[in-house]
């Protein structure tokens, strides 16, 4: 897998570096300046949505796709599932689960989030004995760093846990819903 990586680099680096040699007009700059600022709406977030347990409503869904549009997320794939195999409030397939399913439609095309479902939790057909660790499914863990720009710096993040593996490093402009704390008190 190294060596593999490191012929990616050979090949990408010099395509990467030449990609830079020419200068892009104002206007070619300020367009993809402000694709990046204010995406379009063919370029949005998208989530997976997890009913989890049965534990499902009409006034959560409508809670959570609105949060969801407020933070730019642009479509949902929802996924049922139930770890501990004990139906819950609203079992699937039942005719209130049917019903809270048209409403999450409804919903998303009111807001203007695409919903999709997907028909698996995601590890029950990515894995088995014939995965080494190396390969494993894993979670992120992040640290976060605010700074103000524009200017040139050096940011030392914190580890975000004992033992982890570096991904990525992202930045972005924070919004104003970033403010919002959610606490059990304003979580209803």
């Amino acid at each position: 897998m190294k060596h593999l990586f490191r012929l990616s680099l050979l090949f990408f680096l010099p395509l990467f570096f030449s990609c830079g040699q020419g200068k892009i007009s104002q206007e070619a700059y300020t367009s993809i300046q402000e694709g990046f600022t204010t995406p379009q709406d063919t370029n949005r977030l998208w989530c997976y949505y997890y009913w989890i347990n049965d534990d499902i409503s009409r006034e959560g869904v409508t809670r959570d796709l609105e949060a969801m549009k407020e933070f730019g997320i642009g479509a949902c794939f929802i996924g049922n599932i139930n770890p501990d195999g004990i139906d819950g409030k609203v079992p699937i397939l039942s005719e209130e689960w049917w019903d809270i399913t048209v409403h999450t439609v409804n919903e998303g095309k009111r807001l203007g989030i695409d919903i999709g479902m997907f028909n698996c939790p995601g590890w029950s057909q990515a894995g088995g004995p014939w995965i080494s660790s190396e390969q494993a499914m894993r979670h992120l863990v992040y640290s976060e760093a605010r700074v103000s720009g524009p200017a040139r710096m050096k940011v030392q993040l914190e580890k975000p846990a004992e033992e982890f593996q570096d991904t990525y490093v992202l930045g972005f402009a924070s919004i104003g819903a970033e403010e919002k704390k959610l606490t059990r008190a304003n979580a209803s």
